[in-house]
C-alpha cells in the first residue's frame, strides 16, 4: 500500500516525507474503508445535463462601470487587464 501512495503523491506532485508515510498510508486507508460503506449512487440514463435543472435567463442591469473598474486589480484603456492577455 505505501508503493501505492508513494505513486499517487508523485501523480499529485505532492512530497510526502518517509517519516510521515505510514501515518499518511494509515489515514488514506482508513478513508478508503469509509468510501467503501457509501451508498452506491443511482444512476438513470439521462446525461448529467438533461438532469440539471437551471434558473430561466432573465435580463437584469449590470453594474456601473466605474464601481467594476475600481475594483479591479489593474486596469488598461477602460479594461480589467488581465494576466497574460495583455501586454504590460
Amino acid at each position: 500500500m505505501q508503493a501505492y501512495i508513494q505513486h499517487l503523491a508523485r501523480l499529485a506532485k505532492l512530497s510526502v516525507p518517509n517519516d510521515k508515510l505510514n501515518t499518511f498510508t494509515e489515514k488514506m486507508c482508513a478513508f478508503m474503508k469509509l468510501a467503501e460503506t457509501l451508498p452506491p449512487l443511482e444512476m438513470d440514463e439521462r446525461l448529467p445535463a438533461e438532469r440539471m435543472l437551471l434558473r430561466p435567463d432573465t435580463v437584469q442591469p449590470s453594474l456601473p462601470r466605474e464601481s467594476v473598474l475600481h475594483n479591479a486589480p489593474k486596469v488598461q484603456d477602460e479594461y480589467i487587464a488581465a494576466p497574460g492577455t495583455l501586454q504590460d
